[in-house]
């Protein structure tokens, strides 16, 4: 048989298998994504049009982040209800809700502070929940193409939606409430289809155990296998660096080169990488050891390093579209790990301390690189180079039995 022919009957078992699972899951995410991906845009375009101040942007923005941790500690515990759907299905009829509160209280500043910070609060409470339900909705090879579909389809509309949603504002075609009624559709849309599904074997599980004892699971007993832990601890490690990732791009590009357009590039090759990442996996399948995704990561650390130490403009894009390509793999694969190996029980809790450890490395890596950057550039990017491959280590020394 050919390589094209090879390559054709991968296609022709994809798409066979894309027709044969449930996608009412895919709408309902994807048109959650569309509500948010409007309403922040045009929230953040607003907020400095009215106020013009950076500070109200960045206190919106941190109002996102503060629910963050407490909210996935106590969505494990809702994940582990035997209604979980019914749970989602609140949770979202309730965010719809609260995108009502300034139509009857007005857009004064704590007004809109509040609703982010209620929808953050209910956003980061299902996040435990959905990778659950994702888990009872989907099995085997379809757990990890419904990952596939979902980086795919997020990174397109990150692409689309946020810049029609810009141009239509610069327009006056939509403003602060078309926008918060468009994400409160969405809301009702997703609870609607979260509704549709047809998973009663979900309320006849078992309980799950504690998040202590889940962690002794995942780090100290191992009984979820060495591909839990490397992906639980290289997670960490790799949400460190990656928050110095997002600093160093936007320093170098900004400050150092002096290159807005750089940037805009910089983020028009991240959301390709998430595309062609997504795409990429008819010609690289799925691998429960991660390796094309690892390989990926140093290439990209190492050229980002040469391209800021020699000044090379050219190479920052392309070390960008590399790393996004890899990231986006990584995320879809050990995701789907995690779905296949773990107990389904246990699911929601495993995925809550994955967001809770994930939160906890954002401040640090922040205030790490962020010392760095003002005394010397090349040894915050060369940090960042050794850190990313570092992560193979964590999978050298935890091998498969």
């Amino acid at each position: 048989m050919t390589e094209k022919n090879r390559l054709g009957g991968l296609q022709l078992k994809k798409i066979k298998l894309i027709f044969d699972i449930d996608l009412r899951l895919v709408y309902a995410k994807n048109c959650s994504l569309i509500g948010n991906i409007v309403f922040n845009t045009i929230l953040e375009l607003w907020l400095l049009e009215k106020y013009n101040s950076a500070t109200v942007l960045s206190n919106a923005v941190t109002l996102s982040g503060i629910t963050a941790i407490v909210c996935s500690f106590i969505g494990g515990y809702l994940a582990d209800n035997k209604y979980s759907i019914r749970i989602m299905i609140l949770l979202n009829l309730i965010s719809g809700i609260i995108c009502a509160t300034p139509l009857f209280f007005g857009y004064s500043l704590p007004v809109i502070y509040l609703m982010v910070l209620l929808l953050n609060f209910s956003s980061n409470l299902s996040s435990p929940i959905y990778k659950k339900i994702i888990a009872f909705v989907y099995k085997g090879k379809q757990l990890p193409l419904y990952n596939e579909i979902m980086v795919i389809s997020s990174q397109i509309l990150s692409i689309t939606v946020a810049p029609i949603s810009t141009f239509f504002f610069s327009l006056k075609i939509i403003d602060i409430l078309p926008a918060i009624s468009i994400n409160m559709l969405s809301f009702f849309v997703t609870a609607f289809l979260i509704k549709s599904l047809n998973v009663q074997h979900l309320e006849s599980q078992k309980r799950s155990v504690g998040f202590i004892k889940v962690f002794k699971k995942i780090i100290l007993n191992n009984e979820f296998g060495n591909n839990a832990k490397r992906i639980f601890l290289s997670n960490f490690w790799l949400n460190i660096f990656f928050t110095g990732y997002n600093i160093i791009l936007i320093y170098v590009c900004t400050m150092l080169l002096n290159s807005k357009t750089l940037y805009s590039i910089v983020l028009f090759c991240e959301s390709l990488g998430g595309i062609i990442g997504g795409f990429s996996y008819i010609l690289w399948k799925f691998d429960k050891k991660i390796l094309v995704e690892r390989i990926l990561l140093v290439i990209g650390s190492i050229v980002l390093y040469f391209s800021v130490v020699l000044q090379f403009n050219n190479g920052i894009p392309v070390s960008s579209l590399i790393l996004a390509i890899a990231m986006t793999r990584y995320a879809v694969s050990s995701q789907s790990i995690l779905q296949l190996d773990v107990e389904k029980e246990n699911i929601g809790k495993v995925f809550s301390l994955l967001y809770i450890f994930s939160n906890i490395a954002i401040p640090i890596g922040s205030v790490f690189f962020g010392k760095f950057l003002d005394t010397n550039i090349s040894i915050a990017v060369l940090l960042f180079t050794l850190g990313v491959c570092a992560t193979n280590i964590v999978w050298r020394v935890y091998k498969n039995e």
